[in-house]
């Protein structure tokens, strides 16, 4: 009994032993981004013994099979290490997080309806539906049904008495302080066409008898009309105009995927373009109509080439909003010449130039410039860059821009370029964080191959104020030019009388 106790005490040390023996592993973060945070997967339930300084946070504290490791950040090429007990316990998975792996999915609004076109009186039932917003809170609904009408509620049925095109807009408020928006577009009494099915010499524009093309549908359109275009491929070939002209208050809607327009369009005035793809150009001049706006809603451009010096949509009007668009393969894809744009959600890449600011004011907000040799080349005007990703371009942003050219960037990604910002202009005035034009910084720079910021502008072409960024090594942060020296100490580059000014 005696050697039998002895062997069991023999056997619990042993096994306390091994349960005190730890394991460790080192993690490198390879994605080419910073990472957040670290979310690791044992093969069974271990307790943490010691981890990396670079994260302060880890959850759960306890024993589990699965942690998140948070609160400070690594690097690209930077490492992050954990030792775990008992050491019998592998490394089953690991996902390095971005700071929007760990952010709360944002609530969205959306507005579910089975009926966007009729003839007039048009009764629309409306339906509001809130995702990943707070549980067991009333959430106030207000519509504005865009013929100067409103309503409020989760559900409504809205008449629509008159012929035209409507954007109906949904809010919802939440407790704290922010809106969510959607919007549906409703066309009363449209004119309809169809490429296949349609006949220019007979047609009514009802849904029984199409026109063939936007062409004559648009010459015979009334003002607040819309076209309510078929699935097809409307071109030269098929009776189109080289240049489709859409008359001032009359709208181009697509009608299901797949509207093809390889020509150009030309907005007279005031007008609503859904859901087309256009194999050309829109140009929005606006010089022989209203004075109206023009909404550019999810559609698609794609052009000839570069080599065809094309641009996608050229913008000369009072008010161009453009809202989840994809444009690609153009000499410039976007050319903001006068008047107020704004680009919302909008992916514009394969460009010689993405997006091009002339004599207007142009916001990009949650926008992808990418693959362009110049992403954004601002050259006067104000440009206002929020929440948006330039990513594996030449130039991320060339500037060359005159006296009137303001640039301000916030709470974008500026990573993968060859150079992320290009400074030639000493009259151009940049804003990346705690300037005098209102900048928050937020930025982060990030795996731009020879600068995060190249400056060659003139001697004594002042500051450039870079406060509240991250950038993913001090040698990011480098001004190039004539002569420079940097300070760590006092946190900024000099450069011949120029100077850039990051973090405080």
């Amino acid at each position: 009994m005696r050697q039998c106790r002895l062997a069991c005490a023999v056997a619990g040390v042993a096994l306390l032993a091994a349960s005190l023996a730890t394991s460790a592993e080192v993690f490198e973060n390879d994605t080419r981004e910073t990472a957040y945070g670290i979310r690791i997967e044992f093969s069974r339930s271990v307790r943490i013994t010691d981890y990396g300084r670079e994260f302060s946070t880890q959850e759960p504290e306890g024993n589990s099979n699965e942690f998140v490791f948070t609160g400070g950040t690594v690097r690209n090429g930077g490492t992050f290490e954990v030792e775990w007990s008992p050491s019998s316990a592998k490394v089953r998975d690991y996902q390095w997080l971005s700071e929007s792996d760990l952010m709360p999915p944002e609530p969205v609004l959306t507005i579910l309806t089975d009926l966007t076109y009729g003839m007039a009186p048009l009764a629309v039932p409306l339906e509001a539906v809130l995702t990943n917003g707070p549980a067991d809170t009333v959430i106030p609904i207000e519509w504005q049904f865009g013929d100067g009408s409103s309503g409020s509620g989760a559900v409504v049925t809205h008449v629509y008495g008159e012929v035209g095109t409507f954007i109906s807009t949904v809010s919802a408020r939440l407790p704290d302080g922010t809106t969510v928006e959607a919007a549906v577009v409703i066309c009363v009494s449209p004119l309809h066409v169809d490429s296949e099915s349609g006949d220019d010499t007979t047609a009514d524009g009802s849904e029984d008898s199409p026109f063939q093309t936007i062409t004559q549908a648009a010459q015979r359109a009334a003002p607040g009309q819309a076209l309510l275009i078929a699935p097809g491929i409307y071109n030269l070939v098929g009776g189109e105009a080289q240049k489709i002209e859409i008359p001032d208050s009359v709208s181009l809607v697509g009608r299901g995927a797949e509207v093809n327009v390889a020509t150009s369009i030309m907005c007279l005035g005031s007008s609503i373009i859904q859901n087309v793809h256009v194999y050309g150009r829109v140009d929005c001049t606006l010089e022989r109509g209203s004075a109206g706006d023009v909404w550019i809603l999810d559609s698609s451009f794609t052009g000839g080439g570069m080599s065809l010096q094309g641009a996608g949509l050229i913008c000369n009007g009072p008010s161009i909003d453009v809202q989840d668009c994809r444009f690609d393969n153009y000499t410039t894809a976007v050319a903001g010449w006068a008047g107020v744009v704004s680009l919302q959600r909008c992916d514009v890449g394969g460009s010689f130039c993405g997006v091009y600011t002339g004599e207007c004011e142009i916001l990009l907000e949650s926008c992808s410039i990418h693959d362009c040799y110049h992403g954004l080349a601002p050259s006067a005007g104000r440009t206002t860059v929020r929440g948006s990703v330039i990513r594996d371009n030449g130039m991320g942003l060339e500037i060359h821009g005159g006296s009137s050219s303001l640039i301000v960037i916030q709470d974008s990604l500026i990573t993968q370029n060859e150079v992320g910002i290009h400074a030639l202009s000493s009259a151009a005035l940049l804003d990346l964080g705690r300037g005098q034009f209102g900048g928050t910084g937020g930025n982060s720079f990030s795996g731009n191959k020879d600068y995060s910021i190249w400056d060659e502008r003139p001697a004594y072409s002042g500051p450039i104020y870079a406060i509240g960024n991250t950038w993913d090594s001090p040698a990011a942060r480098i001004l190039e030019g004539p002569a420079h020296s940097y300070d760590p100490a006092r946190c900024y580059i000099e450069n011949e009388g120029n100077s850039i000014i990051f973090s405080d």
